[in-house]
């Protein structure tokens, strides 16, 4: 891109982000009273995603200053601010005009996020995806979205699926395509290895919290209610703190140990959690009434045996990480 349309883009989007800041002014108590509910974990949850929302305007503000004339960091800045506007459409607008400005903004949010990537912290080529991707299939993918008209043609893809009932299809399609950009730029650079890394933690954290979301509202309980808020509060601090520490303070913690602990103890989680609901619905019923047992009994008896099965997998998936990440402490 020329430094003509770098600038174009920088003025652009000084705009767009200032504009979004003076919508918060004008919807912020609303925002805040929309939160207001007989559960106090949910109007924690509630608040912390405003929270969480001006935090990520206040980023995008930040680095579009700093940016100059980079576009990584410019399509950066505009990914979080897309983001941040989105809790605010539907309360400053209604009707026609609400549609209207909800799907620009989920435009330019999906065109943000797949095109980031691509340039964050470092500018991945054709050349890097053929040598680092593998599966063939993903590769072409992964090729057709770096072609020039995929600006506007491949973010087009998760916006349709929102109006579908694949929407949750949605959400792992974009952490895969995100997680193999962030793998490439992994190798790309020494300096900006903990860069990557933050991110990849951030993104982990709050892929485990919507699966673990998921698989609780697949298996309903009394508590869905609070768990659900828990993992809301979860993952948006684990963004947050994922942005932060991977634009300002990347240099200040052993990243290599945060991100393979993560990774284990989140899957591990998923794991544990997915097997347990299975058992507790099918069988822990079954088995309590074939041997004139209590629930309470066979409930005990099924945990001891998931953290017996599980130990060994923490062990080796530990050992895993320990060789593939040992270049990057």
């Amino acid at each position: 891109m020329t430094e003509k349309k770098l600038k174009f883009l920088r003025i652009a989007l000084a705009v767009y982000v200032l504009s979004i800041g003076v919508a918060w002014c004008c919807a912020f108590e609303e925002a805040i009273l929309r939160h207001e509910t007989k559960y106090s974990i949910a109007r924690i949850a509630g608040i912390t995603n405003t929270i969480y929302y001006l935090a990520v305007w206040l980023l995008a503000l930040i680095i579009l200053i700093r940016a100059r004339l980079n576009l990584g960091n410019l399509l950066f800045a505009l990914l979080l601010a897309a983001n941040s506007f989105a809790p605010i459409v539907p309360v400053l607008f209604s009707g026609k005009i609400y549609l209207a400005i909800g799907i620009v903004n989920n435009l330019l949010f999906f065109m943000a996020l797949f095109k980031t990537f691509q340039y964050f912290p470092k500018p991945v080529t054709r050349e890097d995806i053929v040598h680092k991707v593998r599966w063939k299939p993903f590769r072409k993918l992964l090729l057709l979205a770096h072609h020039d008209k995929s600006w506007f043609i491949f973010p087009l893809i998760p916006l349709a699926l929102m109006f579908t009932p694949f929407q949750e299809v949605m959400l792992p399609l974009l952490v895969i395509v995100i997680i193999a950009y962030l793998y490439i730029n992994l190798s790309k650079s020494e300096s900006d290895r903990n860069k990557v890394l933050w991110l990849f933690w951030g993104v982990t954290i709050y892929f485990a919290c919507s699966i673990l979301n998921m698989l609780f509202y697949n298996f309903p309980n009394e508590d869905v209610q609070f768990i659900s808020s828990i993992f809301s509060i979860i993952s948006v601090i684990a963004l947050l703190v994922a942005l932060t520490m991977s634009f300002f303070f990347f240099d200040s913690f052993d990243t290599g140990v945060i991100i393979k602990r993560t990774i284990i103890n989140s899957f591990m989680l998923i794991c544990i959690v997915f097997v347990y609901n299975v058992m507790e619905h099918y069988v822990l019923h079954w088995v309590s009434h074939q041997l004139h047992v209590s629930d309470a009994l066979v409930s005990s008896i099924l945990s001891g045996i998931l953290v017996m099965g599980f130990s060994p997998m923490h062990h080796k998936l530990m050992h895993f990480l320990e060789r593939k990440l040992k270049k990057h402490p």
